[in-house]
């Protein structure tokens, strides 16, 4: 039968069509096509039998396909129109269904005979019968029943099929069936080699979806086919499969399916590589266990039985032949003492235990002795977390412990000596202090006084500067400890601080004869120099190390938009990409030793970051991979911003306002001091009075009204803390601001200050930066 395009648009009267119903696109076709043209003739000339069936198919939500009269011409509903695909619809209706099903019509034909026929209808279920659509022939599952239709002369005059396509639920099921099959067999696999075998045996097995699995890298195939890795489903295992597809099956879930197969065999291997990690890591830690140089031993299970114990062991608890016995079987005369419970609560609980000297009562050379030991518990995990074992290490201090017994006394004596050490190096750093201030004084009075100064002075004052920070981590020995920074910002020449990194890193540079190129120009930054030639040493050390002998390192800088732009550069190992994001993280090294064999970068590039951002910059790594060396970039700004309080408590601030006013009490013995402090704030526009004794405050307090009173506190007679309390006494509900002044700079000494009533406390020297900032707060 051939339809023209033309003859589409004849409609029929609503009255003749009623029977096909309303509101669909498809119903509109049928009402609408030419029926006149085929063999069965124009709607109303159709039989009730013909109607009442297409009311039927038309209308149900159940998938329907209507085929009538001898040519068996084609109706179908729209719950059946979305198995066609593409390219069958709308073509299909008003079709003899031997033109239309060419491609099945040695499969439906005889099905079709039977129900005219006369046979009773049957049920097939999940039946393959492949349909050309979208473009190819793919396997389709159907669940049906072909129906016999008669018409008013009881001839059978049509075949209605009632269809369900399953193809989803069959195709879901037999891949949930290779899967399930395939993870059963993937628990006996324990190598490489016997999963690969076990996928080449699953795709013989199951060729219709799996008609092939290459396990080569790289494999080249003319068939279509995908490659899926282990590392891009999230496994870190080397696993590279080829599966060769087959382009009849629905694509549909077929990337999910053979992903799912790709990660479980992936998950093997991981596992299987995990379990010969252990083993070989059992082996290398009772092999180090048996000749460590402390006494060392393994028990395993809730029996603690003893697995491995090495001589030193066997020699401290003076037992031999212990290993296959239990905890309570080598030591019987435990069982009530606590050393057994607490055996048994590190198995429980997972806690480790130490004890720097732990005594117990056992059987040594036939009688029970008080024995004193380090001891370390340590329990042993699976790779899944759980505990089987414990592992023991003790070093036997008894004569050590019974010495110590003896000479408690001398101990004491020695803590009472560390305590004046504590003591003698906080008056040292004040004996320091005071001797300083007038210097670091006159420095900054030549500073504010001469326009030109011979390099003799720059040389003291580099000096000076130095002896001041000596003298501050000298007293502040816990917060460099602690891992406190303190930075000292100060206008520095760039390459002087190259200069002083390069000098940092020369002995490695020398040492695997490295050739160092720089390419610094004539930059002035504001920073702290000494971190900063911190962070460029460390940059220029990482370089060295991981860079092979003879080899090259350059350093450049540029500026770029009022930053400062640092660039180390070395030709060695590179960083793969894998650990390029985590080179500043703290710790990456022990993590990610595999990846670097050279040893990974630790905790250096982690002070690189955490000093370039407290100095408001940002630092990245780049390499190319592996072999391919690597290059760090360090951006600062020429002049960063106030620095956050969080930086240091005592941080150095650039002063923007040259000039204050206001009248200023200042009291010291130190006349040198006081003198050269007092012209110093003279000169920045202050009213001074500086005065050398607490008596001579008191009177001039007395007679007049200042701001800001800076005490020293270690005046002769009466201290800071007494002639503040007087001066407060003396005018009551005072607007002055108390300063302490002081050659003590410790956590203690600060804290008496503020509780003493001072607004701040300030250790010597003085920097006046520093004091004007305070002095601004204060006015």
């Amino acid at each position: 039968m051939v339809r023209r395009e033309s003859d589409m648009g004849q409609p029929q009267s609503q009255s003749q069509s009623a029977f096909i119903g309303q509101g669909s696109e498809l119903r509109d076709l049928v009402r609408e096509l030419p029926w006149h043209e085929t063999s069965l003739g124009a709607i109303d000339e159709w039989p009730a039998s013909l109607k009442t069936t297409v009311s039927i198919v038309m209308n149900s939500q159940q998938p329907m396909f209507l085929f009538w009269g001898p040519e068996l011409i084609q109706i179908y509903n729209d719950a059946y129109r979305p198995s066609f695909g593409e390219g069958k619809h709308p073509a299909a209706l008003g079709q003899p269904a031997k033109l239309f099903w060419q491609e099945v019509w040695d499969v439906i034909e005889p099905m079709f005979d039977a129900v005219r026929a006369g046979d009773s209808t049957v049920l097939h279920e999940n039946q393959l019968i492949p349909v050309w659509r979208n473009g190819r022939v793919e396997d389709c599952y159907w669940t049906y029943t072909y129906n016999a239709v008669y018409d008013e002369t009881g001839t059978v005059a049509g075949v209605l099929a009632i269809v369900t396509e399953t193809t989803g639920s069959v195709v879901s099921e037999r891949r949930q069936s290779i899967l399930s099959w395939l993870s059963v067999k993937l628990r006996r696999c324990t190598s490489r080699e016997a999963v690969f075998q076990l996928l080449q045996r699953t795709a013989a097995l199951h060729p219709v979806d799996l008609p092939g699995i290459l396990v080569t890298d790289h494999a080249e195939t003319a068939a279509p086919s995908l490659t899926l890795t282990a590392n891009e489903l999230g496994l870190d295992v080397k696993l590279e499969l080829t599966f060769i597809l087959n382009p009849t099956v629905p694509f549909e879930g077929y990337r999910a399916f053979l992903s799912d197969i790709t990660s479980r065999v992936g998950t093997v291997l991981l596992e299987a590589e995990a379990e010969q990690a252990r083993a070989l890591a059992v082996a290398d830690r009772d092999q180090l266990l048996m000749n460590a140089p402390v006494g060392t031993a393994v028990l395993i299970g809730e029996d603690l039985v003893y697995e491995l114990a090495n001589p030193l062991y066997l020699e401290m608890i003076d037992r031999d032949d212990i290993v296959g016995k239990s905890f309570d079987e080598v030591f019987p005369e435990l069982i009530d003492q606590p050393i057994r419970a607490t055996f048994q609560d590190a198995f429980r609980s997972g806690n480790s235990y130490s004890d720097n000297e732990l005594n117990v009562q056992i059987y040594r050379g036939g009688e029970l002795r008080n024995c004193y030991y380090e001891f370390n518990l340590t329990p042993l995990r699976h790779h899944g977390g759980g505990i089987y074992g414990l592992m023991v290490v003790v070093i036997e201090i008894t004569e050590q412990v019974l010495a110590r017994k003896e000479t408690e006394l001398l101990n004491e004596e020695l803590q009472v000596a560390s305590r004046s050490k504590d003591e003698f190096l906080a008056m040292l750093g004040h004996e320091l202090r005071n001797p300083l201030s007038p210097i670091v004084n006159g420095i900054q009075l030549i500073e504010q006084k001469h326009d030109e100064l011979p390099a003799e002075y720059q040389m003291i004052k580099r000096q000076v500067n130095h002896l001041v920070r000596l003298v501050d981590d000298l007293l502040d020995i816990s917060r460099i400890t602690r891992g406190l920074v303190e930075l000292r910002f100060e206008q520095v020449r760039l390459p002087e601080v190259v200069e002083r990194a390069v000098e940092m890193s020369k002995d490695l540079f020398e040492r695997k004869g490295h050739r160092l190129s720089l390419d610094v120009p004539e930059i002035s930054l504001v920073c702290d120099p000494a971190r900063i030639a911190q962070v460029l040493s460390n940059l220029l050390t990482n370089a060295a190390r991981y860079t092979q002998a003879a080899g090259n390192v350059r350093l450049s800088a540029q500026v770029k938009a009022e930053e400062v732009h640092i660039a180390v550069e070395d030709s060695g190992i590179g960083i793969s990409p894998k650990l390029l994001p985590l080179i500043f993280d703290l710790f990456v090294q022990g993590k990610r030793s595999t990846d670097r064999a050279e040893g990974g970068l630790g905790l250096g590039l982690a002070l690189v970051k955490n000093l370039v951002s407290l100095h408001g910059g940002r630092v990245s790594g780049e390499s190319e991979g592996e072999g391919k060396g690597s290059i760090f970039r360090v951006v600062l700004p020429l002049k960063p911003g106030m620095p956050d309080e969080t930086t240091s408590a005592t941080s150095h601030q650039i002063i923007t306002k040259a000039t204050l006013h206001g009248r200023i009490l200042l009291v010291d013995d130190n006349r040198d001091a006081v003198d050269s402090l007092a012209e110093l704030l003279s000169m920045k526009g202050f009213n001074v009075k500086a005065v050398y004794h607490p008596y001579e405050a008191l009177d001039v307090f007395s007679q007049g009204d200042f701001d800001v009173a800076i005490l020293d506190i270690g005046l002769p007679g009466m201290d800071g803390y007494e002639l503040m309390a007087r001066l407060r006494h003396m005018k009551p509900g005072t607007s002055c601001r108390f300063i302490a002044l002081s050659g003590y700079g410790q956590d203690k000494d600060k804290a008496r200050s503020l509780s003493s009533g001072f607004s701040h406390h300030v250790v010597k020297p003085v920097l006046t930066e520093d004091l004007l900032a305070i002095l601004r707060l204060s006015h």
